[in-house]
Parts: structure tokens; C-alpha cells; sequence
């Protein structure tokens, strides 16, 4: 649906997985004179390691620098487990640092390598970990099947860990999974993920809860029931104006603003708009206004208020402008063409159209160029000019063609996302009954 944010949480699991890897402060200086006088290689390792997390974020360089020297001196030692968990951690971070500088093919290589020494461990936890790590990079590559996979294998070992440390581990498995159900378009499967995550977290952190919230409220939608929809989102809403949760709060807002223009309820998208507008101000995240504003376009000129309607075009444009936001700059130029167009003012249409559809195809948003082609042709032809009427006609008929085939192959990769599911399911089982033995 246009306009909806929902909240996918892969890429933060890897400050929620790991936080007990990284060090609280800036405490290298005194690592590296701990490391000039120790013999010892496990103690060594321990500080290498240290000093690679500390360094992870601040300067990848270092980091993998330090992970290196961590694998080269952990690689001699006789302790099989000491040697599989430092490399296991290890190749972690070289990960990490190549995930945070999007060179995401050696991250997943890395990854992998970590996995393989997690499982040489037999430690539950490490298994756990890695697996998400892995589900992380295969979101990251826009493999969402092999994201489900990896999350369906950390929520085996899950089962072996002691019952909190299970707990807080489905909580974000099932967060995950309903997120990434969500973006594919397995509703159901969304919802029952997301229910699964809030029951798990009952004795955790209520910010997965919200985010999960946020995820129900968009599945229901996409099924057809607004009741429960504006439920969650309301929900989400309220704990996270009652948490101080700027993020889910503001997506919240959004997407009832977003449900209620849908059911024509213009005086409630009016109010939850402003109070977004004055949600980001407070926040100092007035660049954020920018949706907000092209819907208000929308709402003002629904109400005849058009004069207003056309400030918060000027509004939104300025926005877009000063940010150099091609995407809001598409939304502004493709809902400012709809609005002079309602208004019979052909030649600023024109205008707006003659802007917007370059840019519509340089970010291959076909949803927008179809229905600048669409204005196109209504302008030419109250234009009189059927000629050009025509051209665009054709245009749009031409991608609305293409638009379906696209259509067609994306229900058939969702099928082959199922089966492949329903495949790794019966994996899960077996290897669910032989660790039973």
C-alpha cells in the first residue's frame, strides 16, 4: 500500500545479538597496553577481540585488523571450544564491517564462516546468533526465502537455550519473520509471526511488542480488516508516545493517517497529520514533514479548501528541494500534477507531469509513471490536442501490460517462497527429532 511504513528489524540484530561483544567505552588505548604485557595467548585473544569490537563501528580498518590478529594467534590453540568461539566471533566482526560498508558478498562469506564455527562450538547460543546473522545478510541481498530459512534454524537451537535467553531469542526470530512475511506479502503468516513475538515478549522489551504492533496493523490491513488494522496501530500509538518511542510513534501516525484518507475520514487524517507534523518539530526531524505535506494536498483539496491545498504543495516542494529527495520530489511533482489537473489549470499540470516523469523513470517508480501518462493523456485531450492524447494512451497501456507481467512472475516467486518453506519445515522436524536424541 502507498505511503505505509512498516518496520523490518534484520539489520539492528546486529547491536541486539551482540551487545555483550562490544566494548561501553573508548578504552583501547588501555587494551593495547594490557596486550604489550601479557605472554598468555588466550588472554591475548580476548584482547584483540575486545579492541575489534570497540573499533567496529568507529573504524572498520581497525577492526578487521584486529579480528585478524585474533583469528592468527586463536587458530594455534589446543582448547578446541576457546579456538571455535574466538573464530566464531571473530569472522563476526569482519562481517559486520563489511555489511556496514555494503560490500555485502563478503559479508555474507564472513558470515558463513562464522556460522561454520558457531555450529563446531555445539554452543546453542553461538548457533543462534550466527543463524541470524546469516537471516541479516540474505535480507540485505533481497533473498528473503533464505532469510526465513536461516531464522527457521535459530529457532531450533532457540529451543536448547535456558528459558530466558529462549524467550528473548523467538521474540526477535518471530519479530523478524513477521517482518519479512510482511514484505512479501504473506499476510497470515505476518500475523501469526508477530502475535508469536508479542507472546514471547510478555517478559521482555516492550519495544518489540510495538514493532510488532506495527507489523499487525499493516498485515491487517492488507487483509481487508481496518478494524484491526487501526486496533494495532493505535495500540502501537499510544505505548510508544508513552515510552518516548519517536520511531514507531511517527510510523503509527503515519499509517492512520494513511487508513483513515482511504475511508475519506478527512477531519481524523487532518488530526493525526498535525500531530505528526508537531511530533517531528519537537524532534527536530521537520525534514520528515514531507509525506505529510503531499497528503494534506490531497485532503485540503478533498474538503475545497484548495488555496490551502496549495500551500502545502509550495511546502512540500521547498522540502524536497532543499533535502534533494527524489523520491518525496516524485510524490510532489506527481500529486501537484493531479491537483492543477482537478483545478483545470492545464499548463501548470503540464508543468508538473513534464517533471515528473523522467523522474519517475530514472527510480523506476512504474505505479507513478502510470499515472503521470494517465494525466498526460487527460490534459492533451482537454487540450484538444488527441494526437499526443493518444501517444500517452498507448504509454500507458503499454506498461500497465508490463506492470501485470511483473505481477504474474512476483506471485510465482511467492509461490516458490512457500514450497521452499514448506521443504525447510520438514528439515526443521527432522533435525528437531534428532536433537532429541
Amino acid at each position: 500500500m502507498k505511503n505505509f511504513r512498516f518496520i523490518l528489524l534484520l539489520h539492528s540484530m546486529l547491536c541486539i545479538n551482540f551487545t555483550q561483544v562490544f566494548s561501553q567505552n573508548n578504552v583501547s588505548d588501555s587494551l593495547k597496553l594490557l596486550l604489550s604485557n601479557t605472554n598468555q595467548d588466550t588472554v591475548k585473544v580476548r584482547i584483540l577481540h575486545d579492541i575489534s569490537c570497540e573499533t567496529l563501528f568507529s573504524n572498520q580498518d581497525t577492526s578487521i585488523k584486529y579480528a585478524l590478529k585474533t583469528i592468527s594467534i586463536a587458530s594455534k590453540n589446543y582448547n578446541n571450544t576457546f579456538k571455535h568461539t574466538a573464530l566464531c566471533k571473530s569472522y563476526q566482526n569482519i562481517a559486520i564491517c563489511y555489511s556496514l560498508r555494503n560490500s555485502l558478498d563478503s559479508a555474507e562469506l564472513m558470515f558463513r564462516l562464522s556460522y561454520s564455527y558457531a555450529k563446531l562450538t555445539k554452543e546453542a547460543e553461538q548457533i543462534v546468533n550466527a543463524s541470524m546473522n546469516m537471516a541479516i545478510i540474505s535480507s540485505q541481498k533481497g533473498t528473503p526465502s533464505k532469510s526465513l530459512l536461516w531464522l527457521d534454524t535459530a529457532l531450533i537451537y532457540s529451543d536448547k537455550l535456558i528459558k530466558h535467553k529462549s524467550l528473548t531469542a523467538k521474540t526477535k526470530i518471530f519479530t523478524n519473520k513477521g517482518a519479512i512475511y510482511n514484505q512479501i506479502g504473506n499476510y497470515s503468516e505476518a500475523i501469526s509471526c508477530a502475535l508469536n513475538a508479542i507472546r514471547n515478549s510478555e517478559e521482555n522489551s516492550e519495544s518489540v511488542a510495538l514493532s510488532n504492533y506495527i507489523t499487525l496493523g499493516n498485515a491487517f490491513f492488507h487483509v481487508n480488516d481496518t478494524v484491526s488494522s487501526k486496533l494495532y496501530y493505535e495500540k502501537a500509538e499510544r505505548s510508544a508516545r508513552e515510552t518516548q518511542n519517536y520511531y514507531i510513534q511517527s510510523t503509527a501516525l503515519e499509517n492512520l493517517s494513511a487508513i483513515h484518507l482511504r475511508q475519506k475520514q478527512y477531519e481524523k487524517v487532518l488530526n493525526f497529520s498535525n500531530e505528526l507534523i508537531k511530533l517531528n518539530k519537537s524532534k527536530k526531524a521537520e525534514n520528515k514533514n514531507g509525506i505529510v505535506y503531499v497528503r494534506l494536498i490531497e485532503v485540503y483539496q478533498k474538503i475545497s479548501k484548495p488555496q490551502i491545498a496549495e500551500k502545502y504543495l509550495n511546502l512540500a516542494l521547498d522540502l524536497a528541494t532543499k533535502n534533494k529527495d527524489n523520491a518525496l520530489l516524485l510524490q510532489v511533482y506527481s500529486n501537484g500534477a493531479l491537483f492543477y489537473l482537478t483545478e483545470r489549470k492545464l499548463e501548470k499540470t503540464l508543468t508538473f507531469l513534464e517533471k515528473a516523469e523522467p523522474l519517475a523513470k530514472s527510480i523506476n517508480d512504474l505505479e507513478v509513471l502510470i499515472n503521470t501518462y494517465t494525466n498526460f493523456d487527460e490534459v492533451y485531450a482537454l487540450k484538444g490536442n488527441f494526437e499526443l492524447a493518444y501517444k500517452y494512451q498507448k504509454l500507458h497501456l503499454q506498461l500497465k501490460d508490463s506492470i501485470e507481467n511483473i505481477e504474474i512472475k512476483k506471485n510465482m516467486l511467492e509461490m516458490n517462497i512457500r514450497f521452499q518453506t514448506a521443504e525447510k519445515e520438514k528439515e526443521n522436524q527432522k533435525l528437531a527429532y534428532e536433537n532429541q536424541l
